[in-house]
């Protein structure tokens, strides 16, 4: 409830006070979620690999939150690992959301080529992830991208 309103550290002091033990998939994605809205990608990095180091099986919502974040944060190195193990991994499954979520990461940080290959490599190209890739070749003024992707959101 806390990282909802905004107030991150709150919602830090409780996340620290439940029990190592205690402490499950719904309260890690919690804190990612307020994380993710706060942009704070490092904070959420932090926590992805602690939670990796004490044995939590993280799932698809965990690593797009944490995608989303690194996002945020521009950290777009962390977002490719994050990405590539989340691929590696049997029981996550990489869904249209969260290969969309690491195209939005890809061009927040102005990887425009990259986040354009990655569509290409989609199983499914959703328009969510056209557009954003589109919305980030106006931030970064590449016309002659946005042109191509404008023509395949069209085709979609």
């Amino acid at each position: 409830m806390y990282g909802r309103c905004g107030a991150v550290e709150e919602a830090e002091r409780v996340f620290t006070r439940i029990p190592a033990v205690d402490r499950d998939i719904v309260s890690l994605s919690t804190l990612l979620t307020a994380y993710a809205a706060t942009g704070r990608g490092r904070d959420a990095l932090r926590l992805y690999n602690e939670a990796l180091s004490a044995g939590t099986r993280l799932n698809t919502v965990s690593v797009s939150l944490t995608l989303q974040a690194l996002g945020h944060a521009h950290l777009v190195e962390d977002a490719r690992a994050v990405f590539a193990w989340a691929r590696m991994q049997n029981d996550i499954e990489v869904d249209e959301r969260l290969w969309t979520v690491y195209v939005t990461a890809l061009a927040r940080s102005g990887e425009l080529a990259e986040a354009e290959q990655v569509l290409q490599e989609m199983p499914s190209v959703s328009v969510v992830a056209l557009r954003s890739l589109l919305g980030a070749c106006r931030t970064y003024l590449d016309v002659s991208r946005a042109e191509r992707i404008f023509m395949r959101i069209c085709e979609v």
